[in-house]
């Protein structure tokens, strides 16, 4: 039966707990499981900083390597200059980018400061993304310079008051990604990430594909975005290796994509990115990285 005060207690130990242990893990013991209370961004930092010397992503198209220190710090950085454009609990922060060093960055910068973030995919006509952003037009965009005249096109077409932020080195008046990683060692290590206080707040927001229908905005708590990562890791689907490594070429706008990136922070799992799908180029990362899980579009399979 259910006993109020039972429930008061619980909540009491709960708290105790985590007083006494400031930096809460997803597993706390073996065999025993618990999603931590602060969010999806908090549990992140505290994740990179214990695996920081792990690598985090191979960049094939660069043969370059990132641990999770590095990817950290940039991260810290982004999420200072973030902090500038004040975000109310409204806001959001939008991301339209091919996979590359630097597309996770604002979206996990958005996770530490505790802002919902939302992403677009790259292909998106001028139309649908004038109708996604009339569901959802976020404070500031980062996108990737290839696509910048048709996201231009959608703001000045909607009327929408949108601050672009373009990964690369032209940015065409605009901002470019360079500026927002500008921050003093003094502002990096006194950063925090938000502790939040419900981790069922908004963390993302993504849209439906639109097959029976136009696509409707979907908002994705801190606890389900934890537990889905939380599912990934224990699945076993990232195999048994001691130094796991996945890759995936879908965008950032697709939940699947997400799962695995989170899962990734938080287990310090490494990935592979690769900008473009190459099916021949695809077997030598496979084997150049050991890769133990891939996601790809159904119709690559079969180019």
């Amino acid at each position: 039966m259910y006993s109020s005060s039972s429930s008061e207690n619980s909540k009491q130990n709960k708290e105790e707990e985590y007083a006494e242990d400031d930096n809460p893990l997803i597993v706390k013991r073996f065999g025993e499981l618990e999603l931590p209370q602060y969010g999806l961004g908090y549990e992140i930092f505290q994740a990179m900083k214990r695996n920081s010397l792990r690598v985090a992503q191979y960049i094939a198209d660069t043969n370059h390597t990132e641990t999770f220190g590095e990817l950290l710090e940039n991260c810290i950085r982004v999420a200072i200059n973030l902090k500038y454009d004040q975000f109310s609990a409204d806001d959001a922060i939008g991301l339209s980018s091919i996979n590359h060093q630097y597309t996770c960055v604002p979206y996990i910068a958005a996770m530490f400061l505790g802002v919902k973030v939302v992403a677009f995919d790259t292909s998106l006509s001028v139309t649908d993304r004038i109708y996604l952003f009339q569901q959802l037009a976020p404070k500031v965009l980062f996108v990737d310079v290839d696509i910048l005249p048709s996201i231009e096109e959608s703001i000045s077409k909607g009327g929408f008051n949108i601050k672009i932020v373009v990964f690369g080195e032209d940015g065409n008046g605009h901002i470019i990604f360079s500026d927002y990683l500008v921050a003093t060692e003094e502002e990096i290590s006194n950063f925090e990430p938000i502790k939040l206080q419900s981790n069922r707040d908004t963390a993302a927001i993504l849209f439906s594909s639109g097959t029976t229908g136009m696509p409707k905005g979907i908002c994705v708590s801190h606890y389900g975005l934890l537990s889905q990562a939380l599912l990934v890791i224990l699945s076993g689907d990232t195999g048994d290796d001691e130094n796991p490594v996945i890759m995936t070429f879908t965008e950032l706008y697709w939940i699947s994509s997400i799962d695995f990136l989170m899962a990734a922070l938080v287990g310090g799992i490494a990935r592979v990115i690769a900008a473009n799908y190459d099916p021949e180029e695809l077997w030598g990362h496979i084997e150049k990285y050991r890769v133990c899980f891939c996601i790809q579009l159904q119709f690559t399979l079969f180019r």
